[in-house]
C-alpha cells in the first residue's frame, strides 16, 4: 500500500512522481486498468490553495472521495489541524482513515514485483500535467484560416512500459498512433496537414463541455477536427466530454477515430475497443454520418481523411453562410473560404 501525503513539494518533485507511477504500474499488472483497488491512499497535507493549479484535479478527486473524514480536514488540510490544535478533528481523521487503510489492506493483497519498469523508463505524471497545463493556457484563434484539433488520446504515463514508441510525455499531442512506421506525434501531422491547406494548426486541450466549445467555434467558422484513440476513449478525462458529441452535428467539426491493426495489443484487444467506441459514440456508431470517421488504419489514410474532414467542414461553413437572398446594401456576414 502507499500513502502519499499531497503538497506543492510533493507534486513539485520528480522522484515522488515515479514512485507514484511505479507503484500504479503494479496495481495495472494485476488488476487492469479498470480493476485497480484503492490501495494508493494519499493524505491531503496542505490547504488546497497552496497547492499548484495544474494538480488541482489531483486535489479535487482526494477532496470528492474524503468528505467522511472531516470538513476541516478536507477544506483545510491535515497541517492545518495539527498546528492549530484541532484534537477532535484531527482523532476522527486517524480513526476514519486508519479503518479505512485496514480494510483495504486486508481485502486486497498486492504481491512483492521484481518486474517494475527501470527508473529511467518510469514516466512523471505531474510533469506531464504541467505540460498540458501550460498547452492549455495557450491563446485560441478562431477564424475560417483557422483548424483546431482537439486529440482525445493518452501519455506514456497512462500506459508505462507497455506499448512503447506510441505515446508521449503528453497527453493528445504527443501520441503517435502508428509508432515507428510514422515517427512523427500527431501535433506534427495536423501541422503539415493544416499547412497543406493554407490552414493556421491551432492545438487545442480537451474541453471539459466539448459540444459547446464546438457549437461555439462554429459561430466564428472555425473548423474543429476532434481526433481519437480506441484505447483511452474510455478514460475519465475523455470520456464524458467524447459522449457529449454522441448524435450531434456540426457543421464545422469531424470526428475521426484512428486505428492500427498491425500493433500487435491493438490486434488482440480489437473487439474490446470497438466496443469502447461503441459505448462513447453509440448513436454515430449506429448510424454512421459522414462526419464521423471510424475506419482510419494507415498513415496514408490518416493524412488523407484529415484533410478530406477539414474540406469537408469549409464546405459546409461555405454553404451554410451563402445567404438565401440578397445581402441589403451595406450590410456583410461572415463568408468561410476554402483552398
Amino acid at each position: 500500500m502507499l500513502v502519499c501525503l499531497y503538497s506543492g513539494r510533493y507534486f513539485s518533485s520528480e522522484g515522488c512522481g515515479k514512485e507514484l507511477a511505479a507503484f500504479d504500474w503494479r496495481l495495472k499488472q494485476k488488476w487492469g486498468q479498470a480493476g485497480k483497488p484503492p490501495l494508493i491512499l494519499p493524505v491531503l497535507w496542505e490547504r488546497p490553495s497552496e497547492i499548484l493549479k495544474n494538480r488541482q484535479q489531483y486535489v479535487k478527486d482526494l477532496q470528492e472521495k474524503n468528505k467522511d473524514l472531516g470538513t476541516d480536514y478536507v477544506q483545510e488540510g491535515l497541517e492545518y489541524l495539527i498546528r492549530l490544535e484541532r484534537g477532535a478533528e484531527y482523532l476522527r481523521f486517524l480513526m476514519a482513515f486508519g479503518s479505512r487503510l485496514v480494510a483495504v489492506a486486508t481485502q486486497h493483497q498486492l504481491n512483492d514485483s521484481d518486474s517494475i519498469p527501470a527508473w529511467t523508463k518510469l514516466v512523471n505524471p505531474f510533469q506531464a500535467a504541467t505540460d498540458a497545463a501550460v498547452v492549455q493556457a495557450q491563446e485560441v484563434n478562431l477564424g475560417p484560416g483557422v483548424a483546431q484539433f482537439i486529440f482525445a488520446a493518452g501519455a506514456q504515463a497512462d500506459f508505462q512500459e507497455l506499448l512503447q514508441g506510441f505515446y508521449g510525455p503528453v497527453r493528445g499531442r504527443t501520441w503517435k498512433p502508428y509508432g515507428p512506421k510514422l515517427d512523427k506525434p500527431m501535433g506534427v501531422v495536423a501541422t503539415g496537414v493544416a499547412a497543406s491547406l493554407s490552414m493556421e494548426y491551432q492545438y487545442v486541450d480537451v474541453p471539459d463541455d466539448l459540444a459547446v466549445y464546438i457549437r461555439d467555434a462554429e459561430k466564428s467558422n472555425t473548423v474543429v477536427l476532434v481526433i481519437v484513440d480506441p484505447r483511452t476513449v474510455n478514460v475519465g478525462l475523455y470520456r464524458n466530454p467524447l459522449q457529449g458529441l454522441d448524435g450531434q452535428l456540426f457543421q464545422n467539426c469531424e470526428v475521426l477515430v484512428i486505428w492500427n491493426s498491425e500493433q500487435p495489443q491493438t490486434a488482440q484487444q480489437i473487439e474490446d475497443l470497438q466496443n469502447g467506441i461503441k459505448e462513447v459514440f453509440e448513436n454515430f456508431s449506429e448510424y454512421s454520418p459522414p462526419t464521423f470517421r471510424n475506419s482510419i488504419d494507415s498513415p496514408e489514410e490518416l493524412m488523407n481523411q484529415m484533410s478530406a474532414a477539414i474540406k469537408a467542414c469549409l464546405q459546409r461553413l461555405i454553404k451554410r453562410s451563402k445567404p438565401a437572398r440578397p445581402v441589403p446594401p451595406g450590410s456583410t456576414r461572415p463568408v468561410a473560404r476554402i483552398i
